[in-house]
């Protein structure tokens, strides 16, 4: 779809809209929220993120589902829960209107303090959404009972048109970097957790990392967010700007839950090995994988948990599609596929809570592993861990918040994680660490360096196996 077709079928829906918005003052039997929608067109694909990065109302949010089936793009928030607030009224919300997507943003710790400008636990249905499927455009405005209707038409008429992006080329120059643990505070917490699996208290437990760097511009959002979508495949794409300066971003390839209907899917996604731009290395690389018993064991732990806690909620599972590959830029995970059938579909909260985290994130036990982590992890995890994605009578559909980052004015900081169990190496679950943000890495330029142009989309991808199977530049 062209950009002049783009404008023009935007500026056509924000009129009749417009036009649509006057009558809902004289109509006070009106059921709140109330969401008002233009279809666009039927046909044509736009990169929605572009759209977002013009406009000036925040918080903006990006979601796209991992085929990319999916993409909204949203700002400003009619309808918002917080923390403990936000988990009580999921379903309470997704009872009123059938049509309504509400959105959810979490942490790893619903009782965590974390940042305290992003919330541990978020749900919120947009003031103006822009959304994409299967190439229909819609573009949604949401009311609630006390919206300033004259606001809300000025928020639109503000809307900014798509303009011709600019080339991605600059990259971020970096002067300095620390990371939260150092190697002999995470060598420290693996022993620590040996002793655990020694005592019978844990079987598994995931310890995090974060590495700040700090930048010498301030750094563009949308744009690191176009980069690293460039080189991104297999995963989900999520991008929450809560102001000009503050932001997260993850490109993660883990699903916490798909429900159509009654229709449940769900997945363990854990151990982690390399992939090569080389075919007949790849291909090795994935059989290193399938044959480890450290990765098998941390992958089985996983299988095994989600499966309990479905059958915990009456949840039928479905024929086992058995362990294969995701795989990724770089990277290349062992993916167990579980389906179920739901006995009612008002269980999205139950789901949430009982589905997350999972032992991929956290461990096992559950609450040992949770204790353990705020014992041995000197830093807050924040958003990292959690989970985000779109909640409807329909269906919904969360990602887990892996393979992320949190921006900060001139700050950039990468999270990663590790499972450790009784095989693990210090060292080698370091060097994991490392292939984890080895694609973010690769954007990033150290100062006494020059810098260097991103590569090109058909190259990207290909580039980072050969990242992630070294040590990274930054140090």
């Amino acid at each position: 779809m062209s950009i002049l077709a783009f404008n023009q079928a935007m500026a056509n829906a924000i009129t009749t809209l417009c036009q649509q918005l006057h009558p809902t003052v004289s109509v006070p039997e009106r059921q709140y929220p109330y969401r008002l929608q233009q279809v666009l067109n039927a046909c044509g694909t736009t990169d929605l993120n572009d759209w977002l990065a013009t406009q000036s109302l925040y918080p903006k949010f990006f979601w796209s589902s991992r085929d990319q089936h999916i993409q909204v793009a949203a700002l400003g928030s009619a309808v918002e829960y917080r923390d403990q607030q936000a988990s009580k009224h999921v379903q309470q919300c997704l009872a009123k209107q059938q049509s309504l997507r509400y959105y959810w943003l979490s942490g790893f710790d619903s009782n965590a303090s974390g940042h305290t400008d992003f919330p541990q636990q978020l749900l919120f249905a947009p003031q103006i959404e822009l959304s994409q499927e299967q190439k229909t455009l819609t573009l949604s405005v949401v009311l609630n009972a006390s919206s300033d209707i004259a606001e809300v038409i000025h928020q639109l008429q503000q809307l900014q048109p798509l303009t011709q992006p600019a080339p991605v080329t600059s990259e971020l120059v970096v002067s300095e970097r620390h990371d939260y643990p150092d190697f002999n505070h995470w060598q420290r917490a693996i022993n620590a957790a040996k002793h655990s699996f020694n005592q019978g208290h844990l079987q598994k437990v995931v310890l995090a990392r974060q590495s700040t760097f700090a930048c010498q511009q301030p750094i563009d959002f949308w744009s690191l967010f176009k980069r690293w979508q460039q080189a991104a495949i297999n995963s989900y794409q999520i991008g929450y700007q809560l102001s000009a300066t503050t932001g997260f971003i993850s490109f993660t390839p883990e699903r916490l839950f798909l429900r159509e209907a009654l229709r449940l899917t769900t997945e363990a996604v854990a151990g982690t090995l390399p992939r090569s731009h080389n075919i007949d290395k790849a291909r090795q690389q994935a059989q290193a994988l399938f044959s480890d018993s450290k990765t098998r064991h941390e992958h089985d732990l996983v299988v095994v948990e989600i499966g309990a806690k479905l059958a915990g909620l009456g949840i039928n599972i479905g024929q086992d599609c058995g362990t294969g590959l995701l795989q990724l830029a770089g990277l290349q995970h062992l993916q167990h596929i579980i389906q179920g059938q739901l006995p009612h579909p008002d269980m999205d909260a139950q789901l949430l809570r009982t589905l997350h985290p999972t032992a991929a994130v956290g461990g096992l036990p559950a609450e040992n592993a949770r204790r353990f982590i705020l014992q041995h992890e000197p830093q807050a995890r924040g958003l990292y861990a959690g989970c985000c994605g779109y909640l409807s009578r329909e269906g919904s559909e969360l990602a887990v918040t892996i393979r992320c980052a949190r921006v900060d004015a001139d700050r950039l900081t990468l999270y990663a994680g590790a499972g450790i169990v009784p095989q693990s190496d210090p060292m080698l679950e370091w060097q994991e660490l490392e292939q984890k943000i080895a694609l973010p890495l690769s954007l990033l330029t150290k100062s006494d360096q020059p810098p260097r142009h991103s590569p090109a989309k058909s190259t990207t991808v290909r580039t980072q196996g050969t990242h992630a199977n070294r040590p990274s530049r930054l140090h």
